[in-house]
């Protein structure tokens, strides 16, 4: 039996889609309208966002964000009037960004940064949209090319309900298997490349972070988003971060990829770290009342020391903010803060 899905389902706020006249789609978090179609062959459509789910990359920013600094994002607003960023923004034949740095330079911070960026410039053009999704070596649900793309999937679908349709074709084409197991990631890359061609929506953004992070099919990713890129239309735009690893700079640099270094910008960063260790030490000074001598005395270290990372500074302030640290202590704690550990500790 076929069971018909009208286009008017609606969000009762209690994690249940009701469809009027038809089934409900439980488990769900989309708020507003659902629309899967005139017609899905599916009897529980909800069966298909659940098996797309893997993770909802807005609740993997929150926790990653829970344990940066707000305080970095502040320092971030020069990259927004980079020439190759605004180049890209601008033209419509660049489809790659690609801001790449070593470890620690606060890369994800400054993706954090330009997502909200490019949501403020969307606000007023709601068929253009923005996905993103933060690749975590350490957690299984984001450190794989095929979770990457479910979870860009999953945003695109929450952002453009109309899109529900495609990713329910997919599921209705290969059922429960659609989007894992052997296949699955070209399975999904398809799903995407019939998502961004609908004639409803505009320009879509991809922001993917730390793509050296993907453990598995990274090349294979990486091969999408460049090489393969040209079967999606032009409106698609990538915007990709990584460290400057030899295999990832092969496929950017291989496929017009424009790109901003933090190295080749080492003077933006090193200004912006200044302006990070001058709000910390007004901080260490408040809370532990540091007198001018001291207070000082932290700040050239830190600048000393820094090079250009804001990881080091932020684990240094931390200890010396830590409520058992004694302000007599405060030299000798910096002077014997593990350096070479901090940088091996960032550098994995």
């Amino acid at each position: 039996m076929h069971l018909e899905m009208r286009s008017t389902q609606t969000n009762n706020n209690s994690g249940r889609i009701d469809n009027h006249g038809g089934n409900n789609l439980y488990g769900a978090s989309f708020n507003g309208p659902v629309s899967f179609g005139a017609a899905s062959h599916v009897q529980d459509p909800g069966a298909c966002l659940r098996a797309l789910k893997c993770t909802d990359p807005r609740i993997d920013r929150q926790e990653i964000e829970s344990r940066k600094d707000d305080l970095l994002r502040d320092t971030c607003a020069w990259l927004t009037e980079d020439n190759a960023f605004q180049a890209w923004w601008k033209s419509d034949t660049s489809r790659i960004f690609w801001l790449h740095g070593d470890p620690g330079k606060g890369k994800t911070m400054m993706m954090m940064a330009l997502i909200d960026e490019v949501e403020k410039r969307l606000a007023t053009t709601p068929k253009d949209t923005i996905a993103s999704q933060f690749c975590q070596s350490t957690n299984d649900t984001t450190n794989s090319a095929a979770s990457i793309l479910r979870g860009l999937i999953y945003l695109l679908m929450d952002k453009q309900k109309q899109l529900c349709r495609h990713v329910q074709q997919k599921y209705t084409e290969d059922g429960e298997h659609a989007f894992e197991g052997a296949g699955a990631l070209y399975r999904l890359w398809d799903t995407l490349r019939t998502m961004v061609s609908d004639a409803d929506i505009g320009t879509v953004y991809l922001l993917v972070d730390a793509v050296d992070e993907c453990d598995n099919n990274q090349d294979e990713l990486l091969q999408l988003m460049t090489r393969e890129s040209s079967q999606l239309p032009r409106n698609v735009k990538w915007l990709v971060s990584s460290r400057n690893e030899a295999r990832i700079q092969w496929w950017f640099l291989e496929h017009t990829t424009l790109s901003t270094s933090l190295e080749v910008n080492s003077a933006r960063v090193s200004h912006a770290v200044a302006q990070y260790i001058d709000v910390k030490v007004s901080y260490l000074q408040q809370k532990k009342t540091y007198n001018e001598e001291l207070r000082d005395f932290v700040r050239q270290y830190l600048s000393d020391n820094a090079d250009g990372t804001f990881l080091w500074v932020a684990l240094v302030c931390k200890s010396l903010a830590h409520p058992n640290m004694r302000v007599w202590k405060t030299r000798e704690e910096m002077q014997s803060f593990p350096l070479v550990w901090c940088r091996c500790t960032i550098a994995h």
